[in-house]
């Protein structure tokens, strides 16, 4: 490994806020990318700085905006670094003190204890998310929720509900920060942000795909292409696309420069979901899901589900299917079933796999979410509301949003832990 410079570092990455803002706290491939641009080699304490990233320290750090770090919260964010990251106690230390001056926050001058046992854990991609014990709930919806979704920051959380209503979050506190009203005359069934996070859409039973400014609430477009109600939309990762499934079986697509319809699918049964990969648009309908080019929508794959299919599609080809069955992993790639989970005791309607491919949460009619970890067939985390799920979200800053019938969203925030090894399934 290359000579270390703590003092050069820290400078770096004073830098990068400067320049990109603190939004590069979530961005862990950015950091990586400016840090090995100025130290090549990847010296001890750019190594460190980068995993404090990835491991969603320097996203605590930034979103907490008092101007001092209270030691509490200083000691856990070094201790998982040090405990669950693998990285040496006092890098631990230099790391999280490091963030936190960039970001202007003052850390505590004492220094944290070690663990008197530490765990000998090395940083690993089998490090998954598990929820913890605290929870906001967000109450203000009069009818059921049908979505919830993270802006990319993960700052905030939008609904959308049978109220006819889309209502944005702050999702560190729940508090409510706006209303989207007067738009859609019928329920809304689901909601999507651009992945700049200036753009909102969302969708319902009038049949039109709508996009808000977030921040000032306006409704900027009304974009028409459906016969009947329209139950999902999602934005291409590249942000070049916007999608709609509904109830007629149209796939409509658009292009968001210039906003024209771009290609049109017509399908024999309403599509409930759809997710966008990489390479690939995964959309589920009655019994089946299919996967397509994006731009073109020509078909690629078809996968055999049982009743409605909800989906959700993550990096090398991986797509999650939730069904009448349960749910399960496939691999695009080579067509195959991956693995199949098992604890659900009904149909599974809400799907959502970690952007980072780390773990997976699932929501059934059964009345519970739970947690995966990808390649292991047992749960690693039950959740029972006593609620119907009605969609799930992860934010790779490490938070949960769980959606219910009841007209309530709770949003958890998330501990890293890393999965017990597992018997290879049958």
């Amino acid at each position: 490994m290359a000579v270390s410079d703590p003092a050069a570092t820290k400078r770096a990455l004073s830098d990068l806020i400067l320049d990109h803002g603190d939004e590069v706290c979530w961005d862990q491939r950015k950091v990586a990318q400016q840090l090995e641009r100025r130290f090549p080699g990847r010296p001890l304490h750019c190594v460190a700085a980068h995993v404090a990233v990835r491991e969603g320290v320097a996203a605590d750090l930034a979103q907490d905006r008092s101007p001092k770090v209270a030691p509490m919260v200083f000691d856990r964010l070094v201790h998982r670094l040090s405990d669950q990251a693998g990285l040496e106690f006092s890098v631990a230390v230099w790391a999280t003190r490091a963030w936190a001056e960039a970001l202007g926050r003052t850390p505590p001058s004492e220094t944290p204890r070690a663990s008197v046992q530490p765990v000998q854990r090395r940083i690993s991609s089998n490090i998954v998310n598990q929820p913890g014990r605290r929870a906001h709930t967000l109450k203000g919806h009069r009818k059921a929720l049908t979505g919830a979704r993270f802006s990319p920051s993960g700052g905030q959380l939008a609904t959308s509900s049978l109220d006819r209503s889309v209502r944005i979050w702050n999702a560190k506190t729940g508090a409510w920060v706006d209303s989207l009203l007067g738009g859609h005359r019928d329920w809304v069934r689901g909601v999507a942000w651009s992945p700049d996070g200036k753009s909102l859409a969302s969708v319902g039973d009038d049949g039109a795909i709508r996009l808000w400014n977030p921040e000032t609430g306006e409704r900027m477009y009304r974009l028409a292409g459906h016969t009947d109600a329209a139950l999902c939309v999602e934005f291409s990762e590249d942000g070049q696309f916007v999608a709609s499934g509904g109830a007629d079986g149209r796939l409509c697509l658009w292009r968001v420069e210039g906003l024209e319809l771009s290609q049109i699918l017509e399908l024999d049964h309403p599509v409930h979901s759809l997710s966008f990969g990489t390479e690939e648009l995964a959309i589920g309908i009655q019994d089946q899901v299919l996967t397509l080019v994006p731009d073109t929508l020509r078909e690629r794959q078809r996968f055999q589900a049982k009743g409605p299919a909800v989906v959700s599609m993550g990096p090398g080809g991986r797509l999650i299917i939730g069904d009448d069955q349960g749910v399960a992993a496939w691999d695009t790639r080579s067509g195959g079933e991956r693995i199949r989970y098992k604890g659900h005791s009904g149909p599974v309607r809400a799907v959502v796999l970690h952007p980072n491919a780390r773990c997976l949460a699932t929501g059934g009619v059964d009345k519970t979410v739970r947690l995966w970890a990808l390649d292991q067939v047992s749960e690693l985390w039950r959740f029972e509301p006593g609620r119907r799920v009605t969609d799930l979200d992860l934010h790779p800053m490490g938070h949960l949003a769980m959606s219910f019938g009841n007209g309530q969203c709770e949003v958890r925030e998330m501990q890293y832990v890393a999965p017990q090894p597992q018997e290879a399934p049958e």
